[in-house]
């Protein structure tokens, strides 16, 4: 009963979230909640789309540093990136002053195939009202109006079903899809792409990490030297990573739909690793490195220029 209701938790939230996507491609949501010393709300409110995105968290922080708790929720969704905001002041030291807010960000990639569905009313699958221009479900020839019965050999009844299935596959691994189009049944094959996932929160910091905040925007849970150069690139871009860290590294290259364009792993990685690639043979536009070492990623932006 458990699993079922958090599958059902999910499947709302997720339905609600394709349906926006179809007007405005991304959803934005920010909760703030004050309590008092019984851990009662006191206030709370919700912001939505643009209120959310320009919403100062470390000035709302540091406002309410007299108050016994306070707690921020927050999802910022688009077609390719997500980002996950979690914050309670239980998290920082007790008596810890709150003049100076840092934001401390930890990503990852997680697999990602580029639509955008509602459950069909006999749970039979899902119907595909959006598919991301450019998005591995577009370079699959998925379109608007199919319904999607199955991916990677699990039967797909709701978002639901389709969210853990997409979340059970590796980034980059060819799954099969079934799909029921003007009462015709199809198959296809899908590579599945990567989303970046920021998982954000907020410390109290010093100075130093203040004046570096607002140097690079975010200040990172580990620090490695990562460049890409040159960048703008024409052609050739080679990429530099150092880490005091021998564990093993996995590369992705992704373009800005998702699609996975190098997917390697180096296992003898010695303290550096340096690479170069091509991308005279791509489409002008933006890209992204990752590089990610012990559940770490790092990444870099890429823009690559046409003549």
């Amino acid at each position: 009963m458990k699993n079922m209701l958090m599958c059902a938790v999910v499947f709302l939230s997720m339905s609600t979230f394709s349906l926006a996507q179809n007007s405005i491609n991304a959803y934005q949501v920010l909760t703030l909640r004050v309590y008092d010393n019984n851990d009662k709300v006191l206030h709370k409110e919700v912001l939505e789309n643009e209120e959310a995105a320009n919403f100062d968290i470390p000035g709302f922080i540091r406002e309410n540093k007299e108050e016994t708790r306070i707690t921020i929720k927050g999802n910022y969704q688009s077609d390719h990136e997500l980002n996950i905001v979690r914050f309670d002041t239980r998290s920082l030291e007790e008596n810890s002053e709150r003049e100076n807010v840092c934001e401390q960000v930890t990503s990852s990639v997680k697999p990602f195939i580029g639509i955008a569905a509602s459950s069909m009313e006999d749970f039979n699958g899902v119907l595909i009202e959006r598919v991301v221009a450019g998005s591995p479900a577009s370079i699959a020839g998925l379109e608007a109006g199919q319904v999607l019965l199955n991916l990677n050999d699990t039967e797909i009844r709701s978002m639901c079903d389709l969210k853990i299935a997409v979340s059970l596959c590796e980034v980059g691994q060819l799954v099969n899809v079934s799909l029921e189009d003007n009462g015709q049944k199809i198959t296809n094959n899908i590579t599945i792409g990567g989303q970046i996932k920021n998982d954000v929160t907020y410390k109290v910091c010093s100075e130093e990490d203040l004046s570096l905040q607002i140097n690079s925007s975010k200040i990172q849970v580990e620090v490695a030297d990562f460049n890409v150069y040159p960048n703008p690139t024409k052609g050739q871009t080679t990429l530099n990573f150092v880490s005091d860290s021998n564990e093993n590294l996995r590369i992705y290259l992704m373009d800005i739909n998702g699609s996975i364009l190098l997917n390697k792993e180096v296992t003898d990685f010695s303290g550096r690793f340096t690479t170069s690639h091509s991308f005279e043979t791509l489409a002008a536009g933006t890209y992204f490195f990752a590089v990610e070492q012990e559940g770490i990623l790092y990444k870099e932006t890429v823009i690559n220029l046409k003549d």
